[in-house]
């Protein structure tokens, strides 16, 4: 995620944005980048004195004292390495021009980019010695699955960041590209994203990227085995769903009756997603209250409780 506000971000002037074209020598320029933090990681020490790398040495490290086998440790830095290599093919993706970009290979990405990084994260599970096994096969794809599903949402919960950082070839952009070609243009250049969330609303992109009841239930079957993993999953994509309809930009975040009838629409229950609402708003809170509650816990007498 470090390394991601780097290759990512327009301001670092890494990858030029949609109005520029895109070669070989950008995925050769952000593999360069990304490999330090790869080397740390599998080296479990810092190859340089760059912060990131000190970082992942240390992640690094942590691996190797949690891994109960060589093995073990093997299959989850092949599925970082993955990953990695996973965000040389998305910086040249996303950042490109949507109506020229190929869907599949939106969607292609897409799925690696969630499921990878999901993937490795639940992996780390299977490092000590009391865990029963490794994830098979099919349960390292059902992550995949998830993925796609979990990234296009992503991309609409973060539609007005990544518009500014010229990452509009996301999947809910490409879609809505092939109807709507000159909106991404004028929403990137003039830094005005309120109509592109009222486009993706109106020709219901958003409900594109929303699995139905049965296609939920085939999402889980794979993973079922893995307790509540295919819960956390779920709960990811709704919570992504939710920041969606709760952005000030869209259309129903400020009419409670608009708002209702679109958590419906997605299949989102109205219940669940207040929830989603009412934790973000909480997490929100504290951490702006952070601060406050720790300067007064220092200036607190000596014989208060």
């Amino acid at each position: 995620k470090i390394d991601d506000q780097v290759i990512d971000g327009l301001g670092f002037r890494f990858h030029g944005g949609p109005l520029h074209g895109k070669d070989q020598a950008l995925d050769r320029r952000t593999r360069a980048f990304l490999q330090p933090t790869l080397d740390s990681i599998h080296q479990a020490r810092a190859v340089d004195e760059q912060p990131r790398c000190r970082l992942a040495g240390e992640l690094g490290r942590r691996l190797r004292a949690l891994a109960c086998s060589p093995e073990r440790l093997e299959h989850l830095l092949h599925t970082i390495a993955f990953g990695w290599e996973v965000q040389v093919r998305a910086v040249r993706l996303l950042s490109g021009d949507p109506t020229r970009a190929d869907p599949q290979a939106i969607a292609a990405v897409s799925a690696d980019i969630s499921g990878a990084w999901l993937l490795m994260i639940t992996m780390i599970g299977e490092l000590p010695d009391d865990a029963a096994r490794p994830l098979h096969a099919h349960e390292e794809a059902g992550f995949y699955d998830w993925g796609l599903w979990i990234q296009g949402t992503d991309a609409l919960a973060d539609l007005e960041k990544d518009t500014a950082d010229g990452l509009v070839s996301s999947l809910p952009g490409v879609r809505l590209a092939a109807l709507e070609p000159a909106l991404w243009r004028r929403a990137f250049v003039d830094g005005e994203s309120s109509r592109l969330y009222a486009a993706m609303a109106a020709h219901h992109i958003d409900r594109s990227v929303m699995p139905t009841p049965s296609q939920r239930a085939g999402l889980a079957a794979p993973l079922r085995e893995l307790g509540t993993v295919p819960d956390w999953l779920a709960w990811i994509h709704g919570f992504l769903a939710w920041r969606w309809l709760r952005h000030p930009l869209h259309p129903a975040a400020t009419d409670a009756r608009q708002l209702r009838a679109s958590t419906e629409a997605l299949d989102l229950p109205g219940d669940q997603g207040e929830a989603f609402g009412a934790g973000w708003a909480r997490w929100l809170g504290e951490q702006s209250d952070a601060p406050e509650r720790e300067k007064s816990k220092q200036e607190a007498p000596c014989s208060a409780p």
